[in-house]
Formats: structure tokens, sequence, C-alpha cells
């Protein structure tokens, strides 16, 4: 008995100093790190909010600390640091995409498919996406949940349509979601009706556009709320 605890004790111990020889070497320091998925911030930034300026040994890294740090940005819904020994660690950012821009305040917000707000707009010509209207917001703040909960059920429905019509659509009334009509940046209304189907009105829409386009037609009324019996003119 008594050599066996002798023994266990001897490992115990030698694992330990191998433990505290790992987290002490410079071969472990880490050395490179790479960001993906980033477009609000740069790299540098992504590296200095997650508090990895000065990252010091791969083993003393704490992963989760990181991650939540940055996930406290409006603008980045999850992150994930990753550790490649011997001295690397990869950022992968999921950045949240808006869907549309809700007007509060006096100010634009930008908000996406699960209702969170990214950010105020300064200037929405640089923003290719709609203003919502129809709904007033009660209160809106950067990271959180828009309120009352009409704003949060619409823009789930608005988050269906296609990334490419909303860069196209100048504005969208969400007021009743069995209702959905907007216009495009040409001027032209648009009416998808009720929230069956976004992704089939979308690319009805992107068809009748493309095909008009080429036939070098202006188009004023564009009705896709039965998409197998579109109307434009």
């Amino acid at each position: 008995m008594g050599d066996r605890l002798f023994t266990a004790a001897v490992t115990v111990i030698l694992m330990c100093s191998a433990a505290l020889a790992l987290m002490h070497s410079s071969t472990f320091t880490i050395e490179d790190i790479e960001v993906r998925g980033n477009s609000y911030f740069t790299d540098g930034e992504i590296v200095a909010m997650a508090g990895l300026s000065d990252p010091g040994n791969i083993f003393r890294l704490n992963v989760r600390k990181s991650e939540e740090s940055l996930e406290k940005s409006s603008k980045i819904e999850r992150a994930a640091v990753r550790k490649q020994l011997p001295n690397s660690l990869v950022i992968e950012i999921a950045e949240r995409r808006g869907v549309g821009l809700l007007p509060y305040n006096g100010v634009l917000c930008e908000i996406d498919a699960n209702g969170v707000v990214i950010t105020d707009i300064e200037d929405p010509s640089r923003v290719a996406l709609p203003v919502l209207t129809g709904l007033v917001p009660t209160y809106l703040a950067s990271g959180e949940r828009a309120q009352p909960a009409r704003i949060v059920d619409a823009v789930r429905v608005v988050g269906q349509f296609d990334p490419n019509v909303l860069r196209l659509l100048r504005e969208l009334n969400v007021a009743d979601t069995a209702n959905l009509v907007g216009h495009l940046v040409s001027g032209a209304m648009v009416v998808f009706g009720d929230s069956q189907g976004i992704p089939m009105k979308s690319s009805v829409l992107l068809s009748i556009l493309s095909d008009s386009e080429r036939r070098g037609k202006t188009l004023t009324y564009i009705d896709v709320s039965t998409p197998e019996a579109s109307i434009a003119r």
C-alpha cells in the first residue's frame, strides 16, 4: 500500500511539473492569430476586443473569456476562439446581419432577423436595407431586442427575404405581415401579400426585375402575392 501511495504521489508531482513546464515554455507562446468572418472590425480590433493583444502562453489562455468579450459587441452574434498547437489561435466571428432600418427618436437603427438592434445608422444611403415602416418602436438599444414584441415578429418575417431583394427595397411596410407592401429604390410598388412563401416570392421578384431590365422596361407596380400568377406593369 505504501509503495502504491508513493508511486501515485510521484506521478502527480511529475504531471504537475510537466504542466508547469508547458505553461511557461516559450514554445507555446502565442505568435499567430488568424481572424475569420469579420467585416465590421479590423483583425487588430477583434484581437484587442478579445483581450489578446498580449496573449502569452496558449495553455494559460481562457478561451471562453475571450469569446464572451467579443460577444459583448452588438455587431457580433457569436465568437469562437480555437487553439492550434503549438502557438496559434483562430478567431471565428459570426456577425449579425441587418435586415432593415427602424426609425427611432430621429435616427435609424439597423436590426437583425432576431429583432436585435445592431447599431445606429448615421448615413442611411450607405446601407442597402429597407426602412421598416408601419410599427412604432417603444424601445431600441444596441445589443437588445426591439420592443414591442410585434416588431420582433415582423423582422423574423423580413429575415426570410433574399438579401438581394432587401438591397433593392427602399421601404417595407410591416404593420400587417398578412399584407406586406414595399417600394423599390426605383419607386416601383411591390405587393408581397402574406408571410407565406417569402423565399419563392423573392425569387419571382428578382426574375421579374431581371427580365424588365433586359427588355429596358420600367415597372411601377409588381404583385408577387401569388407567385405563380404574378403581375408586373
